[in-house]
This record gives structure tokens, C-alpha cells and sequence, in this order.
């Protein structure tokens, strides 16, 4: 079947035109962003979501962090469920909330259940599971015919995302997620080089992370106990998703990997060549969640290494479908 006639059929059956399943972009400039908002089920007002922290995609897990003595953490500590409302832009005026129902401008909705919150500082992260989430980047058909597609499809039992489960991962790659590049190494010369977008900043100070637990990635991690972390060059995506191999290999010699110049600056850990931005982070605590172990740390050093170039992150298709769809500005990256 032809490439034309191959999209065409897509188009029709399943509403996606949007050739991979995940498509790279540089957030850094991307316009017409959704936002967010937290209700309870006895809370009459959204709280905005200025950031929200992916952690996990069996289960969905996301983290969000406040102040430890703000009303925004007062008010979570006191919650069982929350229900995040996705909306496209901003809202204008007085919005009616009412609980989970949330409002009818909402294009997405997810309901977490709290499992977890850890202090760090003067900052509280709370540790969310998912339970339900709906959208409508597509319509009720489309979404349909994509369910029938996944069941016949051949895929990995560890990869495959069950029932709702799909949907609430959908949802939480509506927000650009950014691929970083985790580097570990030894005195030896040996190291290791792995992309991850499940991470993100509890505060200045802080960050959080995670990798399956059984893999090597997260056994390097756990036995280093140090990493670095390094936001990469947008063009470089073809070699960061080829990164994605290492997560289950073992050390190797600096030479077989693509290397910066400059080292991180305390702990001299090699950098990826494509480095724009990079966090030096040590290990202080860890909790499981499903397949995946969260990893909490202190932040040791931070350097901005290239500041005019665009980093590289990704979003999920059917919210890029959304977009096309709408014919909102949007610069793709396709492998």
C-alpha cells in the first residue's frame, strides 16, 4: 500500500494522520499550549498547574510539588482524589468547578489517587496514581477504532498499556515532555548513556526521576548513586531515541559513545555531544511504583551550556493529531 493511500486509510479508520506514535518537537517556542487545573471532589476552585512531573506510565504516575506551608500543599495533603482538567489555552472569567465533574471546557480529565508525599526542604511533592482519565483529541469513533487496533496488534507484554490505562498515559504526553540524557560512569573509563522523559524538578534544589526497576539503567544508578542529566540539542533526536538500547547494557569505554568536549563540572561525568543544559544530581531516596522506581535528589550543580539552543521533548499523536486538526502551529521532528 502506498505511502499516500496508506495515510488516507488512517485518516478515515482511525482519525490519526501523525506517522509515529510519539513525535519530537523544541518546546521552546511552542505556541498554544494547553493548561491544567486540580479539583477536588469538595472543592469548588481549579488550582493552575504550573508544572507537572511524569513519572510513570505503568501505572500513571504524576508528581506535583509546592511549597511545604503553601495553601496549594495544605489544601493536597487533605485529598484522597484529585481530578486534573486539561483545557486549550486559558480561562476567561469565573469557571463554575464541581469536583470531578470539573468543567464542560475540559478536553482532557484525569482522576489520581494520592499514594505518597515526601519533603524535601522547603518543598512537598506529592506522589499521584492514576485511576481514569477521558479526552477528546479524536472523536468517540476514532478513539473506538484505535481500541480494536491495539487488541490485534503483536506487541510486548511489558510495553502494552491495558484498558484505560492508555488513555491516561494520552493524556499525560498532552504537555511536551522533555527527552533528557542520564550519563554514569566509573573511575575505570567505563560509562553508560540512556534517554529518559519520565523526570522533572521538584524545586530548585530537588529533582525526581525514574527508571524501571529491573533494568541496568536503574541498577547503575543506585550502585553510582551519582548522575548527570542533560538536556540535548533538538536535531539530535535520531540519536536519542537510538540511545534507548542502553537502558539494559552494561559499562562500556568512553569511545563507543558520542561525547561532549567538557565534562560535568564536580563530578566530571562525560556529557552527551548534543548538551545544551545538565544537572549534576545525587541520590537521596527512592520509592516503587508499579514497573517503575522513582529516584529523589539533590541537585549539586546545574550549568546552562548553549542558552539559544532548543531542546528536545516529545508529545503523544493523538494530541498532535488534536492540533493539526485545529491548524495550530507545530514544527515535528519526524525519525
Amino acid at each position: 500500500m502506498g505511502w499516500t493511500l496508506r495515510r488516507l486509510v488512517n485518516s478515515i479508520l482511525f482519525g490519526i494522520t501523525i506517522p509515529q506514535e510519539y513525535v519530537c518537537l523544541s518546546p521552546e517556542g511552542f505556541s498554544h499550549p494547553l493548561s491544567a487545573y486540580i479539583t477536588g471532589t469538595d472543592s469548588n476552585t481549579g488550582i493552575p498547574v504550573s508544572q507537572d512531573l511524569f513519572l510513570g506510565y505503568k501505572p500513571m504516575v504524576i508528581g506535583l510539588s509546592f511549597g511545604r506551608f503553601s495553601d496549594e500543599a495544605r489544601w493536597l495533603q487533605l485529598q484522597e482524589r484529585i481530578c486534573i482538567s486539561v483545557v486549550a489555552g486559558e480561562f476567561q472569567g469565573d469557571v463554575m468547578w464541581k469536583g470531578f465533574m470539573s468543567c464542560r471546557e475540559s478536553i482532557a480529565r484525569l482522576i489520581l489517587r494520592k499514594v505518597d508525599n515526601r519533603e524535601f526542604g522547603e518543598s512537598v511533592i506529592f506522589i499521584f496514581q492514576g485511576e481514569w482519565g477521558q479526552h477528546r483529541f479524536l472523536s468517540g469513533m476514532h478513539q473506538a477504532t484505535n481500541r480494536m487496533r491495539e487488541l490485534v496488534r503483536l506487541r510486548k507484554p511489558d510495553n502494552y498499556l491495558p484498558g484505560n490505562l492508555y488513555d491516561q498515559v494520552r493524556i499525560g504526553y498532552a504537555v511536551p515532555r522533555q527527552i533528557s540524557i542520564i550519563t554514569v560512569s566509573d573511575s575505570a573509563g567505563r560509562m553508560n548513556m540512556f534517554p529518559t522523559d519520565l523526570h522533572g524538578p521538584v524545586d530548585e534544589r530537588f529533582y525526581a526521576g525514574s527508571m524501571r526497576h529491573g533494568g541496568n539503567a536503574n541498577h547503575q544508578i543506585e550502585e553510582f548513586g551519582t548522575i548527570a542529566l542533560s538536556g540535548v540539542r533538538a536535531d539530535w533526536f535520531r540519536q536519542a531515541y537510538a540511545l534507548g538500547k542502553n537502558h539494559m547494557k552494561d559499562l562500556r569505554s568512553f569511545e563507543e559513545f558520542p561525547l561532549s568536549t567538557i565534562r560535568s563540572q564536580k563530578l566530571g561525568i562525560p556529557l552527551p555531544e548534543s548538551v545544551v543544559h545538565y544537572r549534576e544530581l545525587r541520590r537521596l531516596d527512592s520509592l516503587d511504583a508499579g514497573i517503575h522506581r522513582i529516584h529523589f535528589y539533590e541537585t549539586l550543580h546545574e550549568e546552562h551550556v548553549l542558552r539559544d539552543e532548543r531542546s528536545l521533548a516529545h508529545i503523544h499523536c493523538y494530541y498532535a493529531q488534536w492540533r493539526k486538526n485545529r491548524k495550530l502551529p507545530s514544527e515535528y521532528l519526524i525519525r
